[in-house]
């Protein structure tokens, strides 16, 4: 006897899924628009259940009331006047579980996405993993083996303020599972059961850490880890002789049968990849017990995979190889570590390396920690060769991308050329990567000239300020003293050393004004190329912009999205024209003299800009220091003219007051004229050297 679509002001809306015995329907309040899920058994008798069952069942009902788990579907009270009118159409009299409805499907629908067919981005491999994982765990921390962890049960709900505003839930914890249910409750699901389960009614809480496992690499690469077209017969014995260390079983073109212990084409990172790798080697082993046991650093399964995503990554773009590198760092790790790094994988020498960041437009310094300029938005570092922009690259095909280009019009059947298809959009994928990120890196080496060129500017007028500064200071000691002097100086050696040393200084002053004037022809000609690159770069512009295969990308995403027939043999054509024309776009930029030409002057007006800078900025110091020993001389200058001048006055007033000592006239007349003389010529020397210095320093009039 049916149930009614509609109870009171609540109307069924749809059948959310059905398993081996139970069913799930999904109610609407017509008024207050709430949703709940409402699970129950879909016998009309109690004698299709075994006694085990039903106390499976009840017990699946009792623990989803007791639950509180934010990665688990959660229990909703039933209301009261719903919950008596469905148990009078409930023949099997066995509990009804609610739930909350959780509006976003489920992960297989998402992994059934054409455009997620190799697996999903790194951030959803991320957030899935993290969620699944406190999921299972949270429930083996309270002695409960879900035994039947798939991605039809793992569930969306929406969640404000997390990444893609979506959490994961874990739904149907299978307590009312049996191994002598009906096959039909297996299907879509023996590929994620553990090889004891299919030997021995004796298992453990490790059968979670297998189907955790092909989740992963399900997640990871779209396909499923062992030779999922195999039949579960077939499949099982490959496994059984599948060595510790291999995570995959899959057939080759060839159509033999391979091992392997990496994951293969898929859109994580190569840190990441290379800790989950090591994490599936743990958790698909075949030996349960071996499975079970602690990590090299004690941690469990689950924590040592939540520790792996917790890790954070720098992922950095090399413009002049055109790869992706990264690595695992720490809120310690500097630059210079960083740079390090590069120059062991990517052959570019660390003094060579161009470091850049959205978040630093100028080339970042060594002693920065890397954690300080990664952009919120996790996008790429860029790295750069001094003195050039991008290598010369020969792309490398997937196997199957190369048999399709030889043989374009050869028949296939559905599922070979789904495969193809697969193979040939990841490889699409990973082009549109790279090309987008070839495109940002070029616009913030556009930005990085520009600050380059302001910055040396800069320095100019600062360093024509310090010069300006120092002659000031020359004027005024010269003008301060050309006067007579009416104290009678000692003629020490002192004295002599002093002027001597301010001579010196004289000297070197002006070598600096000349340095200065060539700086500035420098900065003029460097100046005078940045406006004709930026003259030149709406011609380049079009370029960039016309360089963008997203179309490629979404054509290829819908040949797959259509689907085919298997009793129809077709030909992978279209997809060849596709992938063909992404390549051209991508050609018409890379190969193109004009880009290529400017990309160069770029880099070679840049590593000029640098040059002159570092050149500069050291010059800069020498000038400075110049200036403080011109301000060092005076001071010691005006002390050696006051010590002088006391101590004659002192002798005089002695002389007189004592009688020991008469002065002659003539004599003290004749010896102050000598010493105005020297004086006066010492200044007059000092005088024309100045004007030189003037002269010299008018072009500065411009700043």
């Amino acid at each position: 006897m049916e149930e009614p679509l509609e109870i009171e002001r609540w109307k069924r809306i749809s059948v959310l899924g059905s398993g081996a015995f139970g069913i799930v329907t999904l109610w609407q309040h017509t008024i207050s628009d709430d949703y709940i899920a409402i699970k129950k058994c879909k016998f009309q008798t109690s004698g299709h259940l075994s006694e085990r069952q039903r106390e499976r069942w009840e017990n699946e009902v009792n623990i989803m009331q007791t639950l509180n788990c934010p990665n688990i579907v959660s229990f909703r009270p039933l209301p009261k006047h719903l919950e008596a009118i469905m148990l009078k159409y409930n023949p099997t009299k066995l509990p009804l579980l609610s739930m909350e409805y959780c509006k976003k499907g489920n992960l297989r629908h998402v992994l059934n996405q054409p455009k997620n067919s190799t697996g999903l981005q790194e951030s959803d491999v991320r957030i899935v993993l993290a969620d699944v994982t406190k999921a299972v765990s949270y429930l083996h921390q309270h002695k409960i083996t879900h035994r039947d962890i798939k991605p039809e049960n793992i569930v969306l709900q929406e969640c404000g303020g997390r990444p893609g505003e979506v959490i994961y839930k874990l739904i149907d914890l299978g307590y009312a599972k049996e191994l002598n249910d009906s096959v039909v409750s297996f299907v879509g699901t023996l590929h994620y059961l553990a090889p004891e389960i299919m030997q021995t009614e004796n298992y453990g809480c490790t059968v979670d850490y297998w189907s955790l496992g092909i989740v992963a690499f399900e997640i990871i690469c779209g396909v499923l880890p062992f030779l999922p077209q195999y039949t579960p017969v077939e499949r099982f014995q490959y496994i059984v002789n599948k060595k510790p260390e291999h995570i995959c079983i899959y057939q080759r073109y060839s159509g033999s049968v391979a091992y392997s212990s990496e994951l293969k084409e898929n859109h994580i990172s190569t840190c990441l990849k290379q800790n989950v790798e090591s994490w599936l080697r743990h958790v698909l082993q075949f030996d349960p017990l071996v499975r079970g046991t602690l990590f090299p650093d004690n941690t469990n399964v689950f924590d040592n995979l939540l520790n792996i995503l917790d890790k954070k990554i720098v992922i950095v773009f090399s413009v002049y190889t055109l790869e992706f590198y990264s690595y695992e760092i720490n809120e310690s790790v500097l630059i210079s570590t960083l740079k390090d790094w590069l120059a062991r994988d990517t052959k570019v020498q660390k003094d060579d390396q161009i470091l850049l960041s959205n978040l630093e437009i100028l080339d970042v310094r060594d002693d920065k920690y890397v954690v300080d300029l990664l952009p919120e938005d996790d996008s790429n570092l860029f790295v750069f060769k001094k003195g050039a922009f991008t290598n010369r690259e020969t792309p490398k095909f997937p196997k199957y991308v190369t048999v399709m280009f030889q043989n374009p019009t050869a028949p296939y059947k559905w599922r070979e050329l789904r495969l193809m298809y697969a193979k040939s959009l990841f490889f699409l994928s990973q082009q549109h990567k790279l090309l987008t990120s070839l495109v940002t890196a070029f616009n913030l080496y556009i930005c990085y000239t520009n600050c380059l060129t302001a910055k040396l500017k800069t320095s100019m007028k600062q360093l024509h300020k310090t010069v300006t500064t120092a002659a000031t200071k020359i004027d005024c000691y010269c003008n301060l003293h050309s006067g007579s002097n009416k104290c009678d100086m000692d003629r020490s050696d002192t004295y002599k050393r002093n002027l001597s040393q301010f001579q010196q200084l004289l000297a070197d002053f002006e070598k600096c004004v000349t340095t200065t004037n060539k700086l500035l022809s420098k900065v003029d000609i460097l100046s005078r190329r940045q406006v004709i690159l930026e003259q030149v770069l709406p011609k380049v512009t079009p370029l960039i912009k016309a360089c963008d295969i997203s179309n490629e990308v979404a054509r290829a995403t819908d040949l797959i999205g259509r689907g085919g027939n298997n009793e129809k043999d077709c030909t992978p054509i279209e997809m060849v024209k596709i992938v063909s024309n992404a390549f051209k776009i991508k050609d018409k930029l890379l190969n193109n003299k004009y880009f290529e030409s400017y990309a160069m002057a770029t880099s070679v007006a840049i590593r000029d800009i640098n040059i002159l800078q570092t050149w500069m900025d050291g010059f800069h110091k020498r000038v400075a220091e110049i200036s403080k020993a011109i301000d060092d001389n005076q001071k010691e200058h005006y002390n050696i003219l006051l010590v002088s001048a006391k101590r004659k006055q002192v002798n005089l007033v002695g002389a007189y007051s004592n009688h020991f000592v008469r002065l002659d006239t003539d004599v003290v007349i004749r010896e102050n004229q000598d010493l105005r003389c020297q004086f006066e010529d010492t200044i007059g020397r000092m005088l024309v050297d100045y004007k030189k210095i003037c002269d010299e320093i008018q072009p500065f009039k411009m700043f």
